[in-house]
């Protein structure tokens, strides 16, 4: 006995849906055709290439893939029962063999049709590895530092987010990551790092091929070493040590050797570094020297020189023990120094002294100025002037000491270094004003009994052994 149907509801939309299923589900599918030329980014055809959908969420592979052929190219033809939101990718497999992922290309297709065509090409960047090469500071392979790969296409949020592709060294202290050429550009470089090193930069440009050396954070400072004129170790002076930055203050006294006793160690903060030493002595002057220390040429010493007054004085007046002459000049050698350290200028070891001219005796001076910018635009006359203002008039101040000293006159000399007129200061050439000034004259002239222009006249004014006449200004 059949059922009646129309008493069960039911069973009437069940046979309604079995008679219609294979139509409607013949027309829910879509069909998909997508073809594709995969090029590089000289617009060439890339063989190989490993074309696949990923879908818009999760990026989920979906519906195929392909691969591109000697003229690469390649299609996928796929069905789905929904309209297609999802993303094309293309790629070559092996990582750094010469091309990157290509960009997703985002297709949708429409709720109404049962049937789409593509057909585009997809463009790969180049892909290259950056290889690296880590050393420490005595040039052995440096394992386990970890390089951070930039250029300038970097952004700052990709170096926050640790976006920038990272390598780590191995026991041969080396590695590579595979890099997109068309995002980092021609021009990279490494910020490179280890636990107990300082950081560095490895510097490429154009060369993916990095090199660079970490040197040690905690360093060992290479002797400081106070010695005397002749070369000598001074024992028992004073040094104050600092090293910036962030490095120790030191207080010792030398020892026989001129050195402080023990090791001095400390945490550098940047790969080189400044220091300061300061070193007193009994019956010696004051001594300060400055050091810069590049970790990439290590110094083996910091050497400080100190001098007493008879180290400037010539073997003339000191051989073979201190002369008269020697005695008299010794008391006015500080005074000089500091006369002309005011205008940075120095007298040299053993350079005062007796000369001669024109069958006269004369104490001689002879004074050494530094390169001072901008005295290139001054005349030989106008630069004469500003020497005598400058230097020759004060250092007469000191012959208050030489009132009974055997001489005709005082022999001062000035070498000052004038430079070109380009910025770079190049070409630097001496010139030597040297005045042979009477002792009468200059005692008149201290005594004011005559102007600055009367002593010169009564002098001899010769520059670079020319005699001149120099008209004060």
């Amino acid at each position: 006995m059949r059922p009646d149907i129309r008493r069960f509801p039911f069973l009437l939309m069940l046979t309604v849906a079995l008679a219609i299923a294979p139509g409607l589900a013949q027309a829910l599918t879509r069909t998909h055709h997508y073809n594709f030329a995969v090029l590089d980014d000289a617009q060439r055809p890339v063989a190989n290439a490993r074309v696949y959908t990923i879908e818009a969420v999760g990026y989920d592979q979906a519906g195929g893939e392909c691969i591109t052929g000697p003229d690469g190219r390649c299609g996928i033809t796929f069905t789905s029962f929904s309209p297609v939101n999802a993303g094309i990718v293309a790629a070559v497999a092996g990582g750094c063999d010469g091309y990157a992922e290509s960009g997703v290309l985002s297709v949708k297709s429409s709720f109404f049709v049962n049937e789409d065509r593509l057909d585009t090409s997809l463009t790969l960047s180049r892909s290259l590895p950056v290889r690296l090469s880590v050393k420490d500071e005595l040039g052995l392979p440096l394992a386990d530092a970890r390089a951070q790969i930039l250029s300038p296409a970097h952004s700052e949020l990709d170096l926050r987010s640790g976006l920038a592709p990272v390598c780590n060294t191995n026991a041969q202290g080396s590695c590579s990551v595979c890099v997109n050429y068309a995002k980092l550009g021609p021009n990279v470089w490494a910020d490179v790092s280890k636990a107990g090193y300082l950081t560095a930069e490895a510097a490429g440009g154009q060369s993916y091929a990095l090199a660079v050396t970490l040197y040690r954070q905690v360093r060992t400072l290479a002797p400081v070493t106070v010695l005397d004129s002749k070369g000598k170790p001074v024992a028992g002076a004073t040094i104050d040590l600092q090293v910036f930055p962030g490095g120790p203050e030191l207080r010792c006294l030398t020892d026989v050797n001129g050195m402080c006793p023990g090791k001095v160690q400390f945490a550098l903060t940047e790969p080189n570094f400044r220091m300061t030493v300061k070193a007193r002595a009994p019956g010696m002057h004051d001594a300060t020297a400055y050091f810069v220390e590049q970790l990439s040429q290590p110094k083996k010493t910091f050497d400080v020189t100190m001098t007493r007054d008879d180290d400037y004085l010539c073997r003339g007046l000191t051989t073979p023990a201190l002369t008269a002459l020697g005695k008299q000049v010794l008391p006015s050698v500080e005074l000089l120094r500091n006369i002309v350290a005011q205008k940075e200028a120095t007298f040299e070891y053993g350079s005062i002294c007796l000369s001669t001219f024109k069958n006269k005796k004369y104490l001689s001076l002879p004074v050494l100025q530094p390169l001072e910018p901008g005295r290139q635009r001054y005349s030989n006359t106008q630069l004469g002037s500003i020497v005598f203002d400058e230097l020759v008039r004060k250092i007469l101040d000191v012959t208050k000491f030489y009132g009974k000293l055997p001489v005709d006159g005082y022999d001062i000399s000035v070498e000052t270094q004038v430079a070109d007129r380009s910025e770079n200061y190049r070409n630097v050439t001496a010139k030597v004003y040297r005045f042979y000034l009477p002792k009468q004259a200059v005692d008149k002239y201290k005594d004011k009994d005559i102007t600055s222009q009367q002593l010169i006249d009564a002098s001899v004014v010769l520059l670079n052994d020319d005699r001149i006449e120099l008209k004060l200004q």
